[in-house]
């Protein structure tokens, strides 16, 4: 039996969140933070009203979302009046949720 554990060489898996609700605007946005991995970045910020959350934003990045439909969708404000589940894995460094599809 050969068991791996805390193998360093192996990515850690983040967790998904699983969140209902529905989109109420976008702010477009862009990561100034040297120390982000994502600066220079422009990205979305989705103010959201979630059934099962308290979460009020989603930030939305091109290069962390998994479809490339789901980054036209919010480039194209195609999500007015429509209910979603967004799944979403949450930053150790700011605890903001980021939208995965």
């Amino acid at each position: 039996m050969n068991k791996i554990m805390n193998n360093p060489t192996q990515p850690k898996l983040k967790k998904i969140h699983e969140l209902i609700g529905k989109v109420l605007a976008k702010d477009l946005k862009k990561v100034y933070a040297k120390a982000s991995p994502h600066h220079g970045t422009i990205f979305y910020r989705l103010n959201v009203s979630l059934e099962n959350s308290p979460i009020d934003k989603i930030y939305v990045f091109q290069n962390s979302v998994e479809k490339e439909q789901v980054w036209k969708d919010v480039l194209e404000s195609h999500y007015i009046d429509q209910r979603y589940v967004f799944f979403c894995s949450r930053s150790r460094r700011t605890g903001h949720y980021q939208l995965n599809n």
